[in-house]
């Protein structure tokens, strides 16, 4: 991560797996601190609960600290871990401190999936790539949102997606049912938000013709649900049966 000390952007947009250390280790060079011993003006913050998630009240907190000068160091600067754990209501509300950033201050977004950033935020932020940096996504990503614009959850098509995230390896099974569970809350995240939301706020700009035609699940109701079949599934519930939990209504 190579930023000029003269030409310090007040928003940052870290990609990449190493991003969150590449941006810690930055942060602790420009307060002039020690990462091992931390420093009064170096705040980071990590996805909370058991969605894992940047709740809005996090972002409240970072505001009101943004307010308060660097406590001794020059300049004061902020972190959040996969930023794109983020709801519109947090991204929105972090899109105001950006805009309209406090002096001396430094906010860095770290994520290994740019696109799941609010466009207006990302637009809003000078990007720069970590070192080893390579396309994590998941192919398979592109095909659990083909499954949902078709908009066929007949236990059948749940059985068929069940199967693309099988893997012999346990930790590859696990990342490729998280995603596909991480996709399906932000598809129908933008259902819910379509109507009110601008395109650039939609993660599936792409498929605002399907998205009209998606059913509409409350957003709230939709991550309970989602948080029970993740449940379900680490105690051994067959995938595809957590799946029609989620999507059979």
């Amino acid at each position: 991560m190579k930023i000029p000390v003269d030409k310090i952007p007040h928003a940052i947009l870290l990609v990449g797996k190493k991003a969150f250390s590449e941006a810690s280790a930055w942060a602790y060079q420009l307060v002039g601190g020690d990462a091992s011993e931390g420093h009064p003006d170096v705040h980071i913050y990590h996805p909370e609960g058991k969605l894992g998630m940047h709740p809005i009240q996090t972002v409240k907190l970072v505001i009101q600290e943004l307010i308060l000068a660097p406590y001794c160091a020059p300049w004061k600067v902020v972190i959040f871990q996969e930023a794109d754990r983020m709801l519109p209501p947090s991204a929105n509300a972090l899109l105001k401190v950006v805009e309209e950033p406090p002096a001396r201050s430094v906010i860095i977004l770290t994520t290994n999936y740019p696109d799941r950033i609010l466009a207006t935020l990302r637009s809003r932020c000078h990007r720069f790539i970590a070192s080893g940096v390579e396309n994590e996504e998941l192919p398979l990503k592109k095909e659990f949102v083909n499954f949902l614009a078709e908009g066929d959850f007949s236990f059948e098509k749940l059985e068929k997606v069940a199967a693309l995230c099988e893997s012999e390896e346990v930790l590859e099974y696990q990342g490729r049912v998280t995603t596909l569970f991480e996709t399906i809350l932000f598809w129908f995240r933008d259902r819910a938000f379509l109507e009110i939301a601008k395109p650039e706020q939609l993660h599936f700009l792409d498929y605002q013709k399907e998205l009209k035609e998606a059913p509409f699940f409350p957003l709230e109701e939709l991550q309970k649900s989602i948080l029970q079949a993740q449940v379900a599934f680490e105690r051994s519930l067959k995938l595809s049966l957590c799946l029609e939990r989620v999507l059979g209504r």
